[in-house]
């Protein structure tokens, strides 16, 4: 870790403006390149911002009770497990 890394002092996003500024930012440093001075930069922005988004806008964990009943209602799964098994049925046990 770099002098200049070990020296900053801690930081967080307080406000929605600072979060709008920090996304600009990291959107404004996203070719940096791998090891540069600007990508550690970028890992520490996108971390603050990571943070914020954590503590603001929480994404509950879904039920799988409730998730299964959309997978198995969809038309995509039955077909990718047919080639496999050679069964029309496969995937059904596991949907269930």
């Amino acid at each position: 870790m770099s002098a200049t890394l070990r020296s900053m002092k801690p930081l967080d996003l307080a406000t929605e403006q600072e979060h709008e500024a920090a996304l600009a930012k990291l959107q404004g440093m996203m070719d940096a390149l791998p090891g540069s001075p600007e990508e550690a930069e970028l890992e520490l922005w996108a971390q603050l911002v990571e943070r914020y988004e954590a503590l603001h806008f929480p994404i509950d964990r879904p039920d799988p009770t409730e998730a299964s009943p959309a997978h198995s209602a969809s038309p995509v799964v039955k077909p990718r497990l047919c080639p496999y098994s050679g069964r029309d049925d496969a995937g059904r046990p596991w949907l269930e």
